[in-house]
């Protein structure tokens, strides 16, 4: 999306005349060999719970296996009364 948004500025400053050249004009797109998407272990998903919901590891570990089957997730904080 960079490329060709890159690409349409420079085709646009060609037109208007703020550069003689458009460098952009012969650079391929890089092909990057993937094997696709990574599954979502049981690890994995623990530690993506951890790191971008801010919960508590007690937390991600209560948390039901239906729970990252789901389209949304909903966070359930366990609160403990200390005395």
């Amino acid at each position: 999306m960079v490329a060709s948004v890159l690409r349409a500025m420079m085709k646009h400053a060609v037109e208007v005349g703020l550069r003689a050249d458009d460098p952009t004009q012969d650079v391929r797109a890089i092909r990057v060999k993937s094997d696709g998407f990574h599954s979502w272990t049981e690890p994995r998903l623990a530690f993506t719970l951890l790191l971008y919901t801010g919960q508590r590891r007690s937390d991600v570990v209560r948390t039901p296996n239906k729970a990252a089957d789901a389209k949304a997730y909903k966070i359930a904080v366990l609160f403990i009364a200390r005395r």
